[in-house]
């Protein structure tokens, strides 16, 4: 496809931004310098898949090799796709814009049950065959990985081999191995399964394990095709998160995705040991990461992007032994900040204050909100600006919604805004 069809065909969708790559921040790296190119596919939108801290961290392991260059994927938009088949337009990478299919790796995360029908999808739209016997030795060999990948099973038909726990340091390992057998000549598909299973910790290949069936149709056993396989798959943990390499630039999108922000992973792994929960138990054991490290990738992460906002991630952030010295030390250069922070609306010179023209109109915006009378704003617009100022410090935390007084003056809301009172700040108790 030229520029000049790829332009039409952008403008003929919502949110073109979804497709059009060339975000600040993205790598590209010179075709004829690499030796194998993986191609990340996140099985949910751009604004779900960009928000992705996981995505980020792999993205970043992966082109640390200057051999391997590493790509984005996002499943299309509805509207998308039907453009898409019309035009027999195959699932394309957002740096490079080439053809999935003729990558070397297509990895997905299964971050949860409800993308299976998408991968499928998206490998369809690949044009890439959806059952893994049905592939050749010239079609990418398909990776599973995140939380699903520890219940493979439901779609194991699909995938040529599963990464089973975290992959930072697996993953890399995979394709490093492929780059080996390549250049020794000693590569195809089938051996490449073989070798991954035998050589590396966490590597599941469903076509090397024969299942048996109880006669209620239970299964009874795996039992591995060649005697130097695992019977048992050992997942792969990462020892230590300080030394493990954390992306200290990442991509910046065009368009508004759901989590844009600085997004920090200060430990892995719960104490609580909730037997419910499936993050608490495959993420075991805890492991946390040093104040000094956290600092300095939010530091080099706000250089770098110019977010205003620090997310702190955990399954329960509460339980971090040094939340406290954390909070300390990131307020210690954060509160400075803020003198920085543009006011919206505004234009900035090079000195990094407003031009005069800017604040003559946020000078007259807020005379007018001044003087606006109280009554020409219903009970329940007010509700939903108030919900709109506090609703970043709430953590959804929800509140029943306050009783009205029985007195005739009560105050009336409109039914449909009543739900905006249903958000409260957080109690101090």
């Amino acid at each position: 496809m030229n520029q000049n069809e790829k332009r039409m065909l952008l403008t003929s969708v919502s949110r073109p931004g979804r497709y059009a790559g060339g975000e600040y921040g993205q790598i590209i790296k010179d075709k004829t310098q690499v030796k194998a190119r993986f191609a990340f596919a996140f099985p949910d939108s751009y604004e779900i898949g960009m928000s992705n801290l996981g995505v980020r961290i792999l993205y970043h392991c992966l082109n640390l090799h200057d051999d391997i260059w590493c790509e984005r994927t996002y499943a299309p938009w509805v509207d998308m796709q039907e453009k898409m088949r019309e035009q027999n337009v195959p699932l394309t990478c957002l740096e490079s814009g080439d053809p999935v299919a003729d990558f070397d790796f297509l990895g997905f995360t299964l971050q949860y049950e409800m993308c299976y029908t998408t991968v499928l999808n998206m490998l369809e739209l690949a044009q890439i065959p959806l059952r893994s016997a049905d592939r050749g030795e010239d079609c990418p060999l398909v990776i599973g990985g995140g939380p699903c990948s520890y219940n493979p099973e439901p779609v194991a038909d699909f995938f040529d081999l599963f990464n089973i726990g975290e992959g930072e340091e697996m993953l890399p390992e995979i394709v490093r191995l492929y780059i080996k057998m390549k250049d020794e000549g000693t590569y195809t598909r089938a051996a490449f399964l073989h070798e991954a299973a035998r050589t590396i910790q966490g590597v599941y290949v469903p076509s090397l394990y024969t299942v048996t069936y109880n006669e209620d149709g239970t299964v009874k056993a795996y039992t591995p095709v060649y005697d130097d396989i695992p019977v048992t798959v050992t997942k792969r943990i990462v020892q230590d998160l300080d030394k493990t390499p954390f992306p200290d630039k990442v991509v910046m999108p065009y368009i508004e995705t759901v989590h844009d922000r600085i997004m920090l992973e200060v430990y892995r792994g719960c104490i609580r040991g909730c037997r419910f929960c499936q993050a608490g138990m495959i993420y075991r054991p805890v492991r946390e990461k040093s104040v000094d490290v956290l600092n300095a990738q939010a530091k080099a992460l706000f250089d770098a992007t110019g977010y205003e906002e620090i997310s702190l991630s955990s399954l329960s952030i509460s339980d971090y032994t040094e939340l406290e010295p954390l909070c300390d030390r990131l307020l210690s250069w954060t509160a400075t900040m803020k003198r920085r922070r543009p006011v919206p609306s505004s234009t900035s010179t090079s000195s990094g204050k407003a031009t005069s023209s800017s604040k003559s109109r946020t000078t007259a915006c807020r005379k007018r909100r001044r003087s606006a009378p109280s009554s020409s704003v219903s009970p329940g617009r007010r509700a939903s600006r108030w919900c709109a100022r506090t609703t970043r410090t709430t953590c959804d935390r929800k509140t029943p919604a306050p009783r009205r007084s029985s007195s005739a003056s009560r105050r009336t809301i409109p039914s449909r805004k009543r739900r905006a009172w249903t958000c409260a700040p957080r109690s101090s108790t």
